[in-house]
């Protein structure tokens, strides 16, 4: 959808050479913006057109967050390019963004570009207004949390579980916030609904009105969340009930934000059909945003068509039948997945299952596919140690040079690493490299029968 609103762009004759700047808010361990990075350039590379540059700019409110990620490896080529760039953000606060690499400061009207803002999960844990709806009559909520019983626990998640929420309701006698747009969605609300509570987004409609100064002709907001699109989903609506995974988080108003910025001649894209958990929306507010034919047939395309929340319910079929699939079967979800580094470490166990048996076709396909999933990773310091895993799976399929690459990549450092390693010497007959390699790993773990028989081999034919 970045792309075909690029095309859209730069065909309704804009400016070509000046960047266009993607923000995006809530930015977390920045693995979304190294995929957004990656598909974009990938994009670049097989088109064409000209088409304006883009500056990514991935944003958080945490320091802890901004410092791994500008620091992050796999982010050193795109800022060495200067494609992209960090800023901390408060998005209920800042009206400026400070560029940490480039040093450069956006405020009002400092783009001649639109600005792109990418907003994954990260409006339902912004504040919210509730609103009571009721025969004709608003009333506002007033919300309070209690404990009901002292907790003596360290964990974060286990005391939110415990929180409880209590609501006040006062009457809205004269809808009246200051704001024309939101005063015309209120109204909306009170005379079309018939009884609910209705979060209300004013929060992100603030952040959102802010980001749009930056720019002199307006913005794109691509976000996907839990949350309504359309007004019938907003009636009969009990008090919201918090999600607790370490913080909170709440359902988002997409309707909302779309009735508000269609009010200003801007437009809304949302699924035509109802998602079972995730709903991907797309705003545009430029001018003309009518005639934006890329966006649209993109968003025809991988959201309506077959959309992320489609994505994820194939998935868990997938996962249930994992255990009986073929090579074949998997690779297919493999690729359907873009090579998500995540998605193929939880194949793994099957696929080494399958490795012995395949075809050497089939070894040089799975491991071309394993070279792209690596390209793909992004690490967060994940559990999982992929590089070793990689190296596991190629060792079984007679990889022996690829496999030792990845070992050397490996943040394990112990003793069966170094024992694999040196058994792939061994198979490649570098008896010496595989000496060291056992000495390295009996060191490590002074019990291992194995290292200790391959070292007396070594040493008996007098290495």
């Amino acid at each position: 959808m970045v792309f075909g609103f690029l095309k859209d762009w730069a065909r309704d004759g804009n400016d070509v050479k000046e960047p266009i700047y993607l923000l995006e808010v809530g930015g977390g361990t920045g693995r979304c913006a190294y995929f957004m990075l990656k598909s974009l350039e990938s994009l670049y590379m097989l088109t064409t057109e000209s088409l304006p540059p883009i500056r990514y700019i991935w944003t958080d409110l945490p320091q802890k967050n901004v410092d791994f990620c500008a620091s992050h490896p796999r982010f050193a080529t795109f800022v060495q390019n200067e494609t992209l760039d960090f800023a901390r953000f408060d998005v209920e606060q800042d009206n400026e963004l400070y560029l940490i690499h480039s040093k450069k400061l956006i405020t009002t009207s400092s783009l001649t570009q639109p600005i792109i803002v990418i907003a994954n999960y990260f409006f339902d844990s912004i504040p919210q207004d509730l609103f009571f709806f009721r025969n004709g009559q608003a009333f506002e909520c007033q919300v309070s949390l209690e404990q009901p019983e002292p907790e003596n626990t360290d964990s974060i998640t286990e005391s939110l579980t415990n929180l409880q929420l209590k609501y006040g309701y006062l009457r809205v006698e004269t809808i009246d916030t200051g704001n024309h747009y939101k005063d015309q969605l209120l109204e909306e609300y009170q005379k079309q609904i018939a009884t609910s509570h209705v979060l209300v987004p004013f929060v992100g409609f603030d952040f959102l009105e802010r980001i749009r100064r930056f720019s002199q002709v307006g913005f794109m907001l691509l976000s996907a969340d839990k949350g309504p699109c359309n007004l019938q989903e907003l009636d009969g609506l009990d008090t919201p009930k918090l999600v607790t995974h370490g913080s909170f988080s709440l359902n988002v108003n997409y309707h909302a934000m779309g009735y508000l910025y269609e009010l200003q001649q801007g437009k809304a894209h949302f699924p035509t059909h109802k998602q079972s958990h995730l709903n991907t929306v797309c705003l545009l507010m430029v001018p003309n945003a009518d005639a934006f034919g890329e966006t649209r047939q993109a968003y025809a395309r991988y959201v309506d068509r077959f959309s992320p929340d489609d994505y994820f319910q194939l998935k868990k079929a997938f996962f249930r039948h994992l255990d009986h699939m073929d090579f074949h079967e998997i690779l297919s979800f493999l690729r359907l997945s873009c090579n998500d580094p995540r998605l193929y470490v939880q194949c793994l166990p099957r696929l080494l299952k399958l490795s012995s048996e395949l075809r050497d076709a089939d070894k040089h396909t799975l491991f071309t596919l394993t070279e792209q999933v690596w390209d793909w990773y992004y690490d967060i310091g994940d559990q999982e140690d992929l590089a070793f895993l990689i190296g596991t799976l190629l060792y079984q399929m007679d990889f022996y040079e690829e496999a030792i690459e990845f070992y050397q990549k490996s943040l394990q450092k112990d003793g069966p690493l170094y024992y694999n390693m040196g058994i792939c010497y061994y198979r490649l007959m570098k008896d010496e490299e595989c000496l060291a390699c056992m000495e390295l790993s009996l060191g490590l773990d002074p019990e291992s029968v194995d290292a200790k028989r391959i070292i007396h081999e070594l040493e008996r034919n007098d290495i």
